[in-house]
């Protein structure tokens, strides 16, 4: 199927999630963390990464939240990031998140 991406639009849907979650952790007084790992170019080029990007980190800052990614990190082009088949993250992908996520869960809590 085939479908829009508006930049500066998410979808209700996601916007609904976003919301959930922050309500939920305002009520349990938590910390909420969004985090965004590209799919690679080569199993799944979604053509609207950049936008989507762009209109979740616009979205969350609303909210005085960031978005994290790991574009940095993982090189969307290299298939040693990504499982033999399917978009998945191999484990070294996994591996990279796993730890970005840590150091910046870990820093937050000093």
């Amino acid at each position: 199927y085939f479908f829009y991406f508006k930049r500066d639009k998410l979808f209700n849907t996601t916007e609904l999630a976003i919301n959930e979650l922050i309500n939920f952790c305002e009520l349990n007084n938590c910390n909420v963390y969004f985090g965004l790992a590209r799919s690679s170019s080569f199993w799944d080029p979604r053509l609207f990464y950049e936008n989507f990007k762009f209109s979740l980190s616009k979205y969350l800052g609303k909210h005085d939240l960031e978005l994290i990614d790991f574009d940095q990190e993982i090189d969307h082009e290299k298939r040693e990031y990504y499982a033999p088949k399917g978009p998945h993250h191999s484990i070294k992908g996994l591996e990279i998140i796993s730890n970005k996520l840590i150091s910046i869960i870990s820093n937050a809590n000093k």
